[in-house]
């Protein structure tokens, strides 16, 4: 029998990467002659690790725009995206969100560089602590949980992120200059989960 042959579109990172391998798990397990290809892209959002979203449009544009473009030309079948990703009113004509995987666990956890200690963070309130994110709401509950910590802007895929956190690196700003480096991030847990570093938790929120 003819193997049925399906692209998928994802992007390169580790987390991406690890949604569609499950995604293609899943299609071979119900229809055992599928043979899933996954093309990888580098998307204007992985690309462009330190300027604002919003000059590549938003979210929505930085890192699903290459990839939909493909689809709708034909050269995919699929398109495999963190929901997180997609423009909150997508609305692309010909296309169709057509299925998510089950929801992780939602929670947002605290990753600490090495030499930090959960005690230390916790007896200071924070105070001398540098703390990376770039989602406005994970920043608004950091300061409002730990007033005196400085919330730093911090880009990067999950894998990534916490690299730049054990390697003491700067993290460049948009408008120019940089800040850093890290003691602590803020991060999904289902983010690291899927990337094999759920060990590194060192308090869920």
């Amino acid at each position: 029998m003819v193997a049925i042959r399906i692209r998928i579109g994802t992007r390169k990172s580790v987390m991406a990467l690890a949604q569609t391998e499950e995604i293609a798990r899943r299609l071979t397990a119900v229809v055992p002659d599928i043979d899933v290809e996954v093309v990888k892209f580098e998307t204007t959002g992985d690309q462009d690790q330190t300027g604002k979203l919003l000059q590549h449009g938003g979210k929505g544009g930085a890192f699903v725009a290459e990839i939909r473009s493909a689809v709708r030309l034909g050269e995919l079948h699929a398109a495999m995206h963190s929901l997180k990703d997609m423009p909150g009113n997508e609305d692309t004509p010909g296309l169709v969100i057509g299925a998510t995987l089950s929801r992780d666990p939602p929670g947002d956890v605290l990753v600490l560089r090495e030499g930090v200690s959960l005690d230390h963070f916790r007896r200071s309130g924070g105070k001398g602590f540098k703390v990376g994110t770039n989602a406005v709401r994970r920043a608004a509950y950091a300061r409002r949980l730990f007033p005196d910590i400085e919330v730093i802007h911090y880009r990067g895929a999950a894998d990534t992120r916490v690299r730049k956190l054990d390697n003491l690196q700067m993290q460049r700003l948009p408008d120019g200059g940089e800040v850093g480096p890290a003691d602590a991030l803020i991060m999904a847990r289902s983010g690291l989960e899927r990337v094999g570093l759920a060990g590194r938790i060192a308090y869920e929120f």
